[in-house]
């Protein structure tokens, strides 16, 4: 009797508390003021399946939970699009950059540039060896005279097993501290340390004292447009007094919340592509969001 007691009496404490927790959140009524909410131990998460604040993930698909109010989705979608970004400069500078590669023939970058009618140099091709999967990783640093900027272009994965390395490290969770701040998948902040320590700064510092007044625009294509992402941060901190413009085509995720807050408040212009097919390499009519 005693023990059928204590089960009801635990049953009931279960119930209370599980209650209390649903209460606590449900007074959130959007993503932005529920995500990342922590109160009495208790951290509640937006549910984008039933549209409503919970206090546990398994009340909602982990795929479709929002745990930090940075990943919320936009509450009102744009309706018109202003073509302003330099659609058909960011693609010769990605073809460009692709063509950096030891298998590539002498000036094969600067044949991707001359489509475009704008007076463009290359000032460095740097292809990296990377240790963590024996493969390089290509950089682009040109400068477009017309459009006044200065660009720095990074190759899309052109081996397959640079590709299944990023998988791995991906499905393993793999992510380090990085340098500037918050934490970075381990492969590209690898990467971002290799083509450092390769001499990216001294080229770029080249550029920039040669022609002080000109932007910096930085892209990139799949492994290239996480690259991007990380190295927009890199350059937009150690140049603030520069407009850096970020162009990230279907690039994979490279760091954690506090890297993003780092990107939306260094980087000027942040603009997303994404593909439906990763191995087309051509920019669309439009940015989907």
């Amino acid at each position: 009797m005693r023990d059928v007691f204590l089960f009801i009496f635990m049953t009931q404490l279960l119930v209370f508390v599980k209650n209390l927790e649903l209460n606590q959140c449900s007074q959130f009524t959007s993503c932005e003021t529920c995500a990342g909410i922590v109160d009495s131990g208790i951290s509640c998460r937006w549910c984008l399946e039933s549209n409503e604040c919970i206090p546990s993930k398994y009340l909602c698909h982990p795929w479709k939970t929002v745990i930090h109010d940075i990943n919320c989705p936009l509450s009102k979608i744009p309706t018109t699009y202003s073509d302003t970004f330099l659609r058909t400069e960011v693609a010769a500078y990605i073809h460009a950059a692709n063509r950096v590669s030891e298998y590539s023939p002498v000036g094969a970058p600067m044949s991707c540039l001359m489509k475009l009618k704008a007076r463009v140099d290359v000032l460095n091709e740097l292809d990296v060896p990377t240790k963590l999967e024996g493969r390089t990783i290509g950089v682009l640093i040109g400068v477009n005279h017309d459009l006044q900027h200065i660009f720095i272009g990074f190759r899309s994965t052109n081996d397959p097993v640079q590709f299944v390395s990023q998988f791995y490290v991906f499905m393993m969770g793999w992510m380090e501290d990085f340098p500037l701040g918050g934490k970075m998948v381990a492969i590209y902040s690898r990467m971002y340390k290799e083509i450092l320590e390769f001499g990216f700064d001294d080229c770029l510092e080249k550029a920039v004292i040669k022609y002080p007044t000109y932007s910096l625009v930085v892209t990139g294509h799949s492994l290239g447009g996480a690259m991007s992402t990380v190295f927009a941060l890199h350059v937009a901190m150690k140049y603030p007094q520069k407009l850096t413009s970020l162009y990230s085509v279907s690039a994979p995720r490279s760091g954690d919340e506090t890297f993003v807050k780092l990107l939306r408040q260094h980087v000027s212009l942040y603009t997303g592509l994404f593909l439906q097919f990763l191995g087309l390499r051509r920019i669309p009519s439009g940015p989907r969001w």
